[in-house]
């Protein structure tokens, strides 16, 4: 049995500090381990599925 309880997204709106323009990112907190990040730019997009190892 998998169990999963996901964290509401957070979000963040930026501004160019140079350039024009702005970026959008939203988190997503599956655990304190595994993320999922979007970002949506100006001039990019991108997306990760992220895992925190530490030791």
């Amino acid at each position: 049995m998998v169990h999963c309880q996901f964290a509401p997204p957070l979000s963040h709106d930026g501004a160019g500090l140079f350039d024009p323009g702005q970026v959008i990112t939203l988190r997503y907190l599956f655990s304190h381990r595994w993320n999922f990040e979007a970002q949506n730019a100006t001039d990019f997009s991108r997306t990760s599925l992220n895992y925190r190892l530490e030791r």
